[in-house]
């Protein structure tokens, strides 16, 4: 069964402007989905009237959509994509909340398609207590609520693409109802959300909400010996660092969360001072790459610096 992730990018937002592209924990805010559709195994689909937006996702190779913003409903949104990707289920990933539940959007995939169920979606589990259909409802534990109340945190839906095209909605009756606990059910929708929201994502505590980052650097020389053609390689790396300018060692790399090294010319980059090349920084990369060409000096350094990658 094809799945994809559409997450919608719009350019204009009249309470937190330029939210989607404002950077969000490093990162621009609708890319957090991105990521998190492609951690989740499910290919993302940006849909946006923004040019900023498309040349983002143009640099990363990420999937996208030209959206007409002929009014503001998600059915405008969901419709437009699926004219032009083909699917048999879809997941709506809005950007304003960044903070997800790993695994979940698998959880409710594969339920939906083992269950029969036509969509599903993320909820606040909420004890009624307060005025609902003119009656005051009031119940002080949870075990003398006859009933809950599971609200839509606007977080992620799945719809199976049939059920859309022929009701136009993305629930029915019999949508399962999934609880996300906070903070994930939190929105982006003013400056002071915008504000609080990141605040709470950068807590030790929640930091596992934002998916995780690969980065891949490479680590390279301007010398014009190289005898193969590297550009596709370098091009795809998040970060580039040149050995023979110094400088960029020292913006580029330091304090990064650097997942993946590699190291295309590691005897030039041993002709450096330790301090200049920033060993305690490359000791906490979990994997480290060398050419085939320079191993015996890899391992022989890697041993005196004691690093086990």
């Amino acid at each position: 069964m094809k799945t994809i992730a559409i997450i919608p990018a719009k350019g204009f937002s009249s309470r937190c402007p330029g939210k989607n592209l404002r950077p969000f924990c490093g990162l621009p805010l609708f890319l957090h989905s991105v990521l998190y559709a492609q951690a989740e195994g499910v290919e993302p689909i940006v849909s946006t009237d923004s040019e900023e937006v498309i040349a983002l996702c143009r640099e990363r190779n990420v999937r996208f959509t030209r959206e007409s913003v002929n009014d503001s409903t998600m059915a405008n949104c969901v419709r437009q994509v699926l004219a032009q990707i083909p699917c048999d289920m879809f997941a709506v990933l809005l950007p304003t909340s960044p903070l997800r539940q790993p695994g979940l959007l698998r959880r409710m995939l594969a339920a939906c398609a083992e269950e029969g169920r036509e969509s599903a979606f993320s909820a606040q589990n909420i004890k009624p207590i307060g005025q609902l259909d003119g009656k005051f409802r009031l119940a002080y534990r949870d075990q003398d609520t006859p009933s809950r109340f599971y609200f839509f945190d606007g977080n992620i839906s799945v719809t199976k693409r049939s059920f859309f095209e022929s009701t136009g909605e993305l629930f029915d009756q019999d949508s399962r109802p999934y609880t996300h606990e906070f903070p994930c059910s939190l929105q982006i929708d003013t400056e002071e959300e915008f504000a609080a929201l990141e605040h709470l994502a950068r807590h030790a505590s929640f930091l596992h909400l934002l998916p995780r980052r690969v980065r891949r650097v490479c680590i390279i020389s301007n010398r014009p010996w190289f005898t193969r053609d590297y550009s596709d390689f370098v091009d795809s790396c998040d970060v580039v660092i040149r050995v023979s300018k110094m400088d960029n060692l020292d913006t580029q790399l330091t304090g990064s969360r650097t997942d993946i090294a590699v190291v295309s010319c590691w005897q030039m980059y041993l002709s450096f001072s330790r301090e200049q090349r920033h060993t305690d920084v490359l000791r906490k990369v979990p994997h480290v790459f060398f050419l085939p060409d320079s191993v015996h000096l890899s391992e022989q350094h890697c041993r005196a610096e004691k690093m086990a990658n």
